[in-house]
């Protein structure tokens, strides 16, 4: 069964989700499509069940006679364990793509998007703890979120099955105050994982915030064990903001991360890593 999406080639701050009505189901290999009025040049692409996802390049309308060739493909599959070892139930395991976003609350991962796209994109874990993908466009991280903590993996090449030991949440605490010492009293506090959604880096948006006390504290619970951003959110406009960021910092699982005192608005380096994409232009 081919499944032919069309979508626009658009800027990433205008990209759309489609939804059925732009999707079409062919049992014979023959194919044929309508266009929507478009402003630029459409992309044409095929997923079929056991087949790496097929993209086109931005091509005409008129376009006849196209063929295609599948290759045969797998997504990645593998096994959800607990800290113990033990497999983990009902764990919530996210295949993410370039350009994904998706919500994180309460220590679950949740849609971002229209419901068509779970069956693709999330799976939960029975007893024995295993998932299994089918192949998609621009795979690259297997996340998980359970009760009890959080595993990730790159799933670029899914060559051999993943083993994904749950690490136990993290929690962090910190005091920020300003350059004379003083606390910095009700300014909100966000969290998030740093990715570069710009760059095509998947998302999470964490939902979780707090402001500080009168003596300038914040503390989250609850947190990916793994490099966070603690940012404070600066109104923007009638209902909006934008973060900037107060520090980053590699959580250790199972633990309270203390950061101590965190001097207002003068975070320190990015992270090596970030610092060598920049340099690279990547």
């Amino acid at each position: 069964m081919l499944q032919p999406f069309i979508k626009k080639s658009i800027p990433w701050n205008e990209r759309i989700w489609w939804d059925r009505r732009h999707l079409e189901t062919f049992t014979n290999g023959v194919f044929s499509l309508k266009y929507l009025t478009l402003t630029s040049q459409p992309v044409f692409r095929v997923e079929a069940e056991g087949y790496e996802p097929w993209q086109s390049e931005p091509i005409g309308v008129t376009t006849k006679n196209l063929r295609v060739r599948l290759k045969h493909g797998r997504g990645p599959s593998g096994v959800v364990l607990l800290p113990g070892g033990e497999p983990a139930d009902k764990a919530t395991v996210v295949y993410a793509a370039n350009g994904d976003s998706f919500s994180f609350d309460h220590k679950t991962i949740g849609p971002n998007g229209p419901p068509e796209t779970n069956g693709r994109i999330f799976q939960v874990t029975g007893p024995t703890g295993a998932f299994s993908f089918q192949p998609r466009a621009g795979g690259l991280t297997v996340y998980v979120s359970h009760p009890v903590g959080w595993a990730e993996a790159d799933a670029a090449r899914p060559d051999s099955p993943l083993t994904l030991r749950l690490k136990p949440w993290a929690a962090v605490k910190g005091v920020l105050v300003y350059s004379n010492g003083a606390p910095a009293v009700g300014e909100q506090m966000g969290v998030n994982l740093g990715a570069d959604w710009m760059a095509g880096d998947p998302n999470f948006y964490f939902q979780q915030t707090c402001r500080t006390d009168s003596r300038g504290r914040f503390s989250f619970e609850g947190l990916p064990p793994r490099l966070l951003h603690i940012e404070r959110r600066v109104p923007s406009g009638r209902n909006g903001w934008m973060d900037m960021e107060q520090t980053h910092f590699d959580a250790e699982p199972g633990v309270t991360n203390d950061l101590g005192k965190l001097l207002f608005d003068h975070p320190p380096p990015p992270p090596l890593g970030t610092q060598l994409k920049q340099k690279l232009g990547l």
